[in-house]
């Protein structure tokens, strides 16, 4: 890149309308040349400031260094880390309650199926000691214009039901629900409240009543 040019070869330039206007006069080239004075133009790398000498009758290009922006990091707030604005959402609701089950009343259909029922109650037994809680009282209850029938095991354990005696009286309850076309009612009683979805996922779809009293199925 060149230093400088002489002013009487630019406004000869200018005149022969080198740079794409032709001036009406010497004179109008002339005033044009000074504005160039201390004009600058910005490269990517460099800066380059035209420079009017009218006492050497040129002009001179100075370059100068493009300084580099350095990206400022903004530093950490001395006054303590930014708190962000709490918004209300409104009252916060209290937990519920898990829903717990101590007497249940349930219906078994007509001619139920005596083995579902005992493993079901078995394992209804089984899941209770690891809760630390079993079946105090168990009765079934049949009754129609006929007959009635009633039956209460108390302590309840797999091999209670298990025993010969329980397994004819259960079947009687089946065969003669069927032939009278009743329902049985079957009272659980359990030692102590243990979660509702405890007893729901075993006993569920003969569960009648989410909670009932168990007054009429203990001994007076």
């Amino acid at each position: 890149m060149r230093q400088r040019d002489k002013i009487t070869d630019v406004v000869e330039n200018i005149m022969l309308g080198t740079y794409g206007v032709k001036p009406l006069s010497v004179n109008v080239a002339s005033d044009a040349v000074k504005y160039l004075n201390n004009q600058r133009i910005e490269l990517d790398d460099k800066i380059i400031v035209i420079v009017v000498n009218e006492g050497s009758g040129t002009i001179e290009f100075r370059v100068e260094p493009k300084k580099v922006v350095e990206e400022v990091k903004e530093k950490p707030s001395a006054v303590g880390p930014a708190v962000a604005e709490t918004v209300s959402a409104g009252p916060i609701k209290p937990p519920v309650p898990e829903r717990t089950i101590q007497q249940a009343s349930l219906e078994l259909p007509p001619g139920f199926d005596v083995d579902d029922v005992r493993q079901r109650l078995t394992a209804l037994i089984n899941l209770l000691k690891e809760l630390d809680a079993e079946v105090t009282a168990l009765e079934l209850r049949l009754d129609s214009e006929s007959l009635s029938l009633h039956m209460m095991l108390k302590k309840l354990a797999p091999e209670v039901l298990g025993d010969s005696n329980v397994k004819a009286v259960m079947n009687l309850l089946s065969r003669l629900s069927k032939a009278e076309n009743k329902a049985v009612s079957m009272g659980v009683h359990l030692s102590k409240p243990v979660a509702e979805d405890n007893v729901r996922g075993l006993l569920g779809e003969y569960l009648k009543v989410r909670r009932s009293s168990f007054d009429r199925y203990l001994p007076a």
